[in-house]
């Protein structure tokens, strides 16, 4: 039974650091609220300056405070027993003969206000509204400016007026007037208040930032780590290009969405709902009916006018993948070009490509009409919407049913509720290039090692007597495609065997068939009569050395190339090596000798000077089998005959297996094995199938005819 290698996958790339997820969200979400809390703000300045902090008197109120202050007077308010006593104090003694109507309300107005100072915020804010004496004398206005305490007597719905009254409460700064009258103490105080609210929320907003940031690398480090790690679980990786490339985007592009649909997830998930929220409370309280046309105004944009840019938007994007698609046979059509001029074909390939433009032009200006119709069909509409609702606004206004400041508040209101909407957009398509990301991470760890080690595994020792293949089969990952049917090859130890095939990954797949990068779907293969399935990862890749030439350098120093980072090789037997292998004289002639970095970014090696370099770092771990790929790149003369060479001193004692065309490591092989369709169809010395076998003599045509590199 074989232990299971796979790590258990999480989905949650937020579990990397709870502390700044949460951070960030918190911080995200009072940002928020300070936000809103700008609008009354925005609210108190402007009515301040509209009012001048002056209370107005009756006949100063608009018609329609004038209605509904009458018909709350004759509903409940003259009936109060406190308002009835201000009001005979406010009457003069010979209040009777004084019989306009129009005087009569001004001292109802006066006394309702006076009780409403008194009750609400302090005795003193009402004597700074209005003077009543004890003597009976007349009653006053003093004539103040009086701040809020103006805007707590315009608007007397209940829970407007307890909130301002208890701001005025709290702070008598905001109506106590300086000594020149004017309400600068209150002025000054809100613009204070202003600055540390956008202070505070700009301190916050870095915070979340901070936060996010630090959560998205410390989410992308740990995903990584896992992916890393179990990519070297995973086999596939090191037999299949497709899979190895898949990883780097999995550790590259992938995981940057994944750190920026986070970010984008802390940042804006959360604050920009409460922004919403709030908002839109504000608006509702500012006005009901001007705020429930904004939002049926928005609801039809979003709904009618949305669905037509997203047509038009969905139409763009089908056209661009044609217009892409006519270019790449534009592409095809001029990289023919040399068999249009063998073969006359100027005249059919001139229609095929009057054909692609016309069919490009239009897929292309079917693009643009979708991206340039889609985003302004959205601005036209969201322009017509808001100067529809900024002319319901206006009315309000001029009928008295809405402040000059209420306007002005839901304006600005109006404008932070675009600018989350649009940032809102922005932040879904993060999010949702991020979960893509994210999904495709968490599949790609939900998958299970394939070639997992036994827990009852045993030590494998040097070979000493042989290398077998027994009716081995292999079937193509991912393909289906049978690789290797049946294949059956004995490798005596100390020999020297070559194996040719027509389809290198037929070759390939012999190769990692025996270092267990794969295991076979039929068959078996033994080293010394122990099959591989029962021996140590370790043991067997201590005792199998492999020289592939998709892995011959990677970047870092020569040194740490040949030794690959183990501190338990000196610097004098990395060095031992390297002269086994003819590597070290070209690398004394490299600009720091066994410190160069090469790979990579790093200095260019030839073919040949790459192939030696691996061959020390497998000579360096004195394995018993060695395999060597020889690239299929053209050497020159010198370094296949310091190959050959190496290859003689690596022999002997070693088995060494070659998968090579080059005639003379075949000629010294002391078998050579052909492989063809999956089955070993020729063995024997190269001579003996050079004179026997078609097959073999027309694979071998290619490195004949082919010119040595200069």
């Amino acid at each position: 039974m074989e232990t299971e290698l796979a790590p258990a996958p999480s989905s949650r790339a937020t579990e990397a650091a709870p502390r700044l997820v949460w951070g960030a969200r918190l911080a995200s979400v009072a940002a928020a609220l300070l936000l809103t809390l700008t609008v009354p703000l925005v609210y108190l300045v402007v009515d301040l300056l509209v009012w001048r902090g002056v209370v107005p008197t009756f006949s100063e109120l608009p018609a329609a405070k004038r209605q509904a202050f009458q018909a709350q007077w004759d509903h409940r308010r003259g009936a109060n027993d406190e308002i009835a006593k201000t009001l005979a104090r406010i009457r003069p003694a010979d209040w009777e003969a004084k019989v306009e109507e129009p005087q009569h309300w001004e001292w109802r107005w006066q006394a309702v206000n006076y009780r409403l100072f008194h009750e609400r915020v302090s005795p003193e804010a009402a004597e700074a509204y209005l003077t009543l004496p004890d003597d009976g004398g007349v009653a006053a206005l003093t004539g103040h400016r009086l701040g809020i305490l103006s805007l707590l007597a315009r608007e007397h719905s209940p829970p407007f007026a307890r909130l301002i009254s208890a701001v005025a409460r709290t702070a008598n700064w905001t109506w106590k007037a300086d000594p020149v009258g004017s309400n600068t103490p209150f002025f000054t105080g809100l613009f204070l208040v202003l600055f540390l609210l956008v202070a505070t929320q700009l301190a916050l907003l870095f915070g979340a930032a901070h936060m996010a940031g630090a959560a998205g690398l410390a989410a992308a480090l740990r995903l990584r780590r896992s992916i890393y790690s179990h990519a070297n679980r995973l086999n596939q990786v090191v037999v299949r290009r497709q899979t190895a490339d898949e990883v780097a985007d999995l550790l590259t592009t992938k995981l940057e969405s994944v750190a920026d649909g986070l970010r984008a997830r802390l940042l804006l998930g959360w604050r920009l709902p409460v922004l919403f929220a709030g908002l839109l409370a504000v608006l509702v309280s500012v006005n009901v009916g001007v705020a429930l046309c904004f939002l049926f105004a928005a609801a039809l944009v979003w709904f009618a006018v949305g669905q037509v840019a997203a047509h038009f938007r969905h139409d763009g994007r089908l056209a661009g993948r044609r217009a892409e698609a006519r270019l790449s046979q534009m592409r095809e059509s001029v990289s023919i070009l040399q068999l249009v001029k063998c073969y006359l074909m100027d005249r059919f390939n001139q229609t095929r490509v009057e054909r692609q433009l016309t069919d490009y032009t239009r897929a292309e200006w079917r693009r643009l009409r979708g991206e340039s119709l889609s985003g302004p069909a959205m601005t036209a509409a969201g322009i017509l919407a808001g100067v529809g609702v900024l002319y319901l606004a206006g009315l309000s206004v001029l009928q008295g049913s809405m402040s000059v400041a209420g306007l002005a508040a839901k304006l600005f209101a109006v404008g932070v509720l675009v600018w989350a909407l649009g940032a809102w957009l922005q932040a879904r398509a993060r999010i949702r290039r991020g979960t893509e990301a994210e999904l495709a991470v968490v599949e790609f760890l939900n998958r299970r090692a394939d070639t997992g080690q036994t827990i009852d595994a045993e030590f494998l020792q040097p070979m000493e007597r042989r290398l077998e293949f027994v009716e081995v089969s292999m079937r193509e990952s991912g393909g289906g495609r049978m690789l290797l049917e049946n294949v059956s090859l004995v490798v005596p130890s100390g020999s020297r065997v070559a194996i040719v095939a027509a389809d290198p990954e037929e070759s390939r797949a012999l190769a990692f068939l025996l270092a267990r990068f794969l295991d076979p779907t039929g068959g078996e293969i033994r080293i010394d009569g122990k099959n591989l399935r029962w021996v140590t990862h370790e043991s067997l890749r201590t005792q199998v050395a492999m020289v592939i030439q998709q892995n011959l350098i990677f970047g870092d120093t020569v040194a740490n190339n040949i030794g690959c980072g183990d501190a338990g090789y000196t610097l004098p037997q990395i060095i031992e090596a390297a002269k086994t292998a003819h590597a070290h004289q070209f690398i004394q002639r490299l600009p720091h000798g066994y410190e160069t970095s090469i790979g990579d970014g790093g200095h260019s090696l030839r073919a040949g000077e790459k192939l030696r370099i691996a061959l020390a770092r497998a000579l360096l771990r004195d394995p018993s089998v060695v395999v060597v790929e020889e690239p299929e790149l053209p050497m020159d003369e010198d370094s296949r005959a310091l190959l050959d060479d190496a290859y003689e001193r690596l022999a002997g004692l070693r088995t060494l297996v070659f998968f090579s065309r080059r005639q003379s490591v075949l000629r010294r092989a002391d078998k050579v094995a052909v492989l063809h369709r999956g089955h070993v169809v020729a063995v024997g010395t190269h001579d003996e199938l050079m004179k026997s076998n078609d097959l073999y003599r027309h694979l071998l045509f290619k490195e004949v005819t082919v010119p040595n590199a200069a």
